[in-house]
């Protein structure tokens, strides 16, 4: 199952000013603790002392469902499969994506 992860991005570099883009929120470490999150802007850090740990994306993420058999309850098979729209505030997993997936799987089950 190949389940985009757009919410791993690549953290740039401090160079002392960084401009955040819209839609994407900036995860600031200073002396490797966690500081603050940067929301979209121009803002000022200090460099080798503050470091962009993560890049959180805040777009609403489309993820296809496969298809999946089911049985209604008057004995009829149908193929399901549909689109999950997922906006990731924040989570605790290491694949957020792959978690929502997993959990519409288990819905369709029921």
């Amino acid at each position: 199952m190949d389940v985009r992860c757009s919410f791993q991005l690549t953290p740039p570099t401090n160079w002392g000013i960084r401009i955040v883009p819209e839609r994407k929120a900036f995860v600031i470490e200073r002396f490797g603790k966690y500081a603050t999150t940067l929301p979209s802007g121009i803002h000022f850090l200090i460099p080798f002392v503050d470091r962009i740990a993560y890049v959180h994306s805040l777009k609403e993420e489309a993820i296809p469902i496969p298809n999946q058999t089911a049985i209604t309850k008057d004995n009829v098979s149908i193929h399901i499969d549909g689109v999950l729209y997922v906006k990731v505030i924040f989570f605790s997993f290491t694949n957020p994506f792959s978690s929502c997936v997993f959990f519409c799987f288990e819905l369709l089950l029921l």
